[in-house]
């Protein structure tokens, strides 16, 4: 989960870093925060999905 935070982050600061006009830089910040809470919600359903999968097994997946 922390993975793909870090990711989104470091492609946004690239984004943010070259901009021009730094008195957009709080709502770059917010736009930032704001993705990395939706990648976090996702990383988060995708953690519960696999936790789900593991406990209850794949009865489609077996031979």
């Amino acid at each position: 989960m922390g993975f793909w935070v870090i990711v989104v982050y470091f492609i946004l600061s690239q984004t943010i870093c070259n901009a021009e006009d730094w008195s957009s830089c709080a709502d770059d910040l917010d736009s930032l925060r704001r993705a990395s809470g939706v990648f976090a919600d996702a990383a988060e359903q995708v953690e519960s999905a696999r936790q789900e999968f593991e406990s209850n097994g794949c009865s489609a997946c077996k031979v």
